[in-house]
This record gives structure tokens, C-alpha cells and sequence, in this order.
């Protein structure tokens, strides 16, 4: 109960309503179309002029880590997935996300979902793609059902995905 109290002491003081599963994975599919562009540049005009293909995917990884990592800690915990879908990640102390938080928050969920899969990928291939896809939607089934739309990512780093609200934007001419 008391975690309970504690988002509604929030959400009041913040005033700031948790943004819904519905939003975040949209916003995932936009960051994933980013990375997953980039990533295939990379690999596709890499190997043109670099034959080591696992440096180049090393490469592509490194560069959706980046670009997590960053715009999360220095656009105010939006990447632009997020910012076209209103949402932004907000520690549960308020203002911006450290290092920690913009580092590990995403890649732990993917990682966690992706190690499943590697395990059994040549022993059960099947498997290890449904334990995959199991960790995805039951991170996902954590977010609808629970009353602060938290996944286990959002719990372990102690943040919030919360509906931005837009400024009213005045011009003076």
C-alpha cells in the first residue's frame, strides 16, 4: 500500500499522469525503426569497405545504445520515439535521469529478453524465442496491470513513463 501512497503523493505533486502501454511500445516501434535504419547502414555499406561482420554489429549495437543512452540523459529522458508520443521517462525523485538510469534502463529489458533467447537458440530454438517474447509481454502485462503503468524496468531504476504535458507556446513578434 504504501507504494501506492507514494505514486499518488506524486502524481500530485508532479502532476503528472503514468503514460499507458499503448504509448510506450508505439514509441518503441518508432526508436527500434530508428536503430534498426541505422543499424542496417551500417552493416550493409560496413561490409562494402570492412569484411569482420561481428564488428560491424558490434557497431550498429553500440550505436542504439548511444542513442538511448543520450537522449534519454539530455532530452529530458525522451528519445524521439518518445517525444512524438508525448511520453518521457522521469526518475521518482523528479527532474532528470543520471547516468545509471539512461545506461541500463532500456537495454536491461532487452537484454534480459534477448539472453533467454541466445540460451536455447541451438538447443530449442523455439523456446528460446517464446521465453524471449514471454519476458516482453510480461514486462508489458506489469504495465497494464499495475496501477503506476511501471514495467520491471521501471521498478529496478526507480522511474516513471509519464504523459508530457505541451506548453502552451507564446511568440512575441
Amino acid at each position: 500500500m504504501a507504494l501506492l501512497d507514494d505514486y499518488r503523493v506524486e502524481l500530485q505533486a508532479n502532476e503528472f499522469e503514468p503514460a499507458g502501454v499503448i504509448r510506450r511500445v508505439i514509441a518503441l516501434i518508432i526508436d527500434f525503426a530508428i536503430c534498426g535504419a541505422a543499424w542496417t547502414a551500417i552493416h550493409h555499406y560496413g561490409l562494402q569497405v570492412f569484411p569482420y561482420q561481428l564488428i560491424l554489429e558490434l557497431v550498429g549495437l553500440g550505436f542504439c545504445l548511444l542513442y538511448f543512452t543520450l537522449l534519454n540523459k539530455y532530452s529530458y529522458g525522451q528519445t524521439i520515439g518518445k517525444r512524438a508520443m508525448s511520453i518521457a521517462i522521469m526518475p521518482k525523485t523528479g527532474g532528470k535521469l543520471n547516468w545509471t538510469q539512461s545506461l541500463w534502463r532500456v537495454p536491461l529489458l532487452l537484454v534480459s529478453a534477448g539472453i533467454w533467447g541466445l540460451i536455447f537458440r541451438d538447443i530449442y530454438p523455439d523456446i528460446g524465442s517464446t521465453i524471449a517474447g514471454i519476458v516482453i509481454i510480461g514486462n508489458m502485462g506489469m504495465i497494464v496491470a499495475s496501477r503506476s503503468k511501471r514495467g520491471f524496468h521501471d521498478y529496478l531504476f526507480n522511474t516513471y513513463v509519464v504523459k508530457k504535458k505541451v506548453q502552451n507556446i507564446v511568440t512575441i513578434n
